[in-house]
C-alpha cells in the first residue's frame, strides 16, 4: 500500500513539474556560409603598405571595387577549420597576396 501512494506521489511531482516545449531549433536560411561562421576571426588594422600580419604571415591587400588603399581600415582575418585563411572587409571578401618570403607570391581571391 505504502509503494503505492510513493509512486501515486513521484507521478504526481513529476506531472506538475514537466512541460512538454517545442523546439527552438530553426532551419537555416537563406545561403549562409558555415565555414565562414564557425571560423576563427580576428581584426587587424592595415598598415601603410596595405598589409596586415596575422599568424607570423603577412598579407597584401589588393584593389578592390576601385579602392585602391585600405591603409588604416579594419579588416577581420578569418581562418577556416581547414586552414585557409579569408579576409574580410565590412563582410566582403577581400583578394590578397600571401608573402611567403620569397621571391614568388600568392594569390588568393574571395569566393
Amino acid at each position: 500500500m505504502s509503494q503505492d501512494i510513493t509512486n501515486l506521489k513521484c507521478h504526481i511531482y513529476d506531472s506538475l513539474l514537466l512541460k512538454e516545449v517545442e523546439s527552438l531549433y530553426e532551419a537555416i536560411r537563406g545561403n549562409k556560409d558555415l565555414e565562414l561562421i564557425f571560423s576563427i576571426k580576428q581584426g587587424r588594422k592595415v598598415n601603410k603598405e596595405n598589409t596586415v600580419r596575422s599568424c607570423r604571415r603577412i598579407y597584401q591587400i589588393l584593389p578592390f571595387n576601385g579602392i585602391k588603399s585600405f591603409c588604416g581600415r579594419w579588416v577581420e582575418i578569418c581562418e577556416l577549420l581547414d586552414g585557409r585563411i579569408e579576409i574580410l572587409w565590412e563582410g566582403k571578401k577581400l583578394t590578397y597576396v600571401e608573402d611567403t618570403g620569397k621571391d614568388e607570391y600568392e594569390t588568393k581571391t574571395g569566393r
